[in-house]
């Protein structure tokens, strides 16, 4: 899975995109890590096409709670 921060066409604010979701994770559990991302960073997000968004630069935080989970993260810049 790769992280990576965004700005492109939402006004000038971060959002931290989470994407590349391992093939075998359905749309129900990403709607629920959705949800958990959303919780653990008290912020709002979405999911469009497989991939989440969060919104503020949540980077280390969202690399740190996925390892923990057990996913192999990449990116962040």
């Amino acid at each position: 899975m790769v992280l990576r921060r965004s700005t492109a066409h939402r006004g000038g604010k971060v959002v931290t995109v989470v994407g590349d979701w391992p093939a075998d994770i359905s749309g129900a559990e990403l709607e629920g890590w959705l949800r958990v991302l959303r919780q653990k960073c008290h912020a709002g997000g979405t999911l469009r096409d497989r991939t989440i968004e969060i919104q503020g630069e949540r980077v280390d935080k969202l690399r740190r709670w996925l390892r923990e989970a057990g996913f192999e993260v990449a990116g962040g810049a």
